[in-house]
């Protein structure tokens, strides 16, 4: 019912002209930053999180009026103009993906390249080209073919979940996401334990071990992004651990060999960079700095300016929930759903 009303007051807003009323006044002097993460068909086995996911029909509509009523930068004219190096055209936006999964290569790519939409993406090197995936899509996946595991059910206990065995399919897949939203806030060491117990379960129950979907970038894919005539890559890291987390030493090493790999193996410059999770302080502000980015993204909520601090650039997050109509897109971009 509320996505109801939600979807009709944006159409109501849409269609009388209001929203566009508000976008000349808001966007005036602004870039949006658009931040997607995956974009999938509706079919495939992925335990990704709703908050980070587009259809592949939605993402086609939503670069469609990107191209129509807004400005799309590349990546260049972004930085020439928060740097005052170029004008600032009316109702600018950027668009930018974070993580590097391969999905950006395999579906986003070509609707990219069909709507004339230019975008970067930020690449977390230690799982590009590598087996290994985010331990939320790894756990989550784990406790949902655990769930009515009779092996898994003191586990499950354990963690909260002993309620996923009581409900179906469709419902388990957000019940296991929900739970494991809960786990993120616990020490790194112990989600590490947890995420081990899970996967040995899995093979006790003799259950696949394996991520499905839930994959990243070959290098092969991520050399063609880099030398599309669309996409330029930039770094998010390379572990993508919080930099807040790090030592200096580890800070320093994250952010200037994931820097260095890109350059090397995609033979390009890299200049930008995305906090992974969002995180930062003024420590790791300064240490991305030093490690030679001109550029860096946050995931505050907020709109690009020229002349303020080129390492703090925050962005508008998108996802299928509220943004499936053109109606709702703008009332997203406009950060008002």
């Amino acid at each position: 019912m509320k996505a109801i009303v939600r979807r009709l007051i944006a159409s109501v807003l849409y269609y009388s002209g209001a929203l566009w009323l508000l976008a000349a006044r808001n966007l005036r002097g602004r870039v949006v930053v658009l931040m997607y993460h995956r974009v999938l068909p509706k079919n495939l086995d992925s335990h990704s999180a709703r908050a980070i996911v587009v259809s592949v029909e939605t993402f086609s509509r939503q670069m469609r009026f990107l191209r129509r009523f807004f400005n799309p930068l590349t990546l260049e004219q972004f930085d020439d103009v928060v740097n005052g190096r170029r004008p600032l055209p009316p109702k600018a936006c950027l668009v930018t993906f974070d993580d590097g999964w391969f999905d950006n290569h395999a579906y986003a790519l070509p609707l990219l390249r069909e709507h004339g939409v230019p975008a970067v993406i930020f690449a977390a090197t230690g799982y590009v080209g590598t087996e290994h995936c985010f331990w939320q899509e790894r756990l989550t996946r784990a406790l949902f073919l655990l769930r009515k595991q009779t092996k898994a059910a003191a586990f499950l206990r354990e963690i909260g979940g002993e309620h996923l065995a009581q409900v179906d399919e469709a419902s388990a897949r957000d019940a296991t996401r929900s739970l494991v939203t809960q786990i993120k806030s616990r020490p790194a060491a112990e989600i590490e334990s947890l995420t081990a117990r899970a996967f040995e379960l899995l093979r006790e129950c003799s259950l696949p071990t394996d991520h499905g979907d839930d994959r990243f970038l070959t290098w092969q894919e991520a050399e063609e992004l880099a030398h599309s005539d669309m996409v330029r890559i930039g770094s998010h890291a390379h572990s993508h651990t919080p930099l807040p987390r790090l030592t200096q030493l580890d800070l320093q090493k994250e952010l200037t060999e994931s820097r260095n790999e890109l350059m090397r193996r995609l033979r390009s410059p890299v200049a930008s960079f995305a906090y992974p999770n969002g995180d930062y302080s003024p420590e790791s502000v300064s240490a991305v700095r030093q490690a030679g980015y001109s550029l860096a993204f946050t995931t505050d909520s907020g709109y690009a300016r020229p002349g303020a601090d080129p390492l703090l650039i925050p962005r508008v997050n998108i996802h299928e929930g509220g943004t499936a109509t053109s109606a709702e897109f703008l009332c997203r971009i406009l950060r008002l759903l």
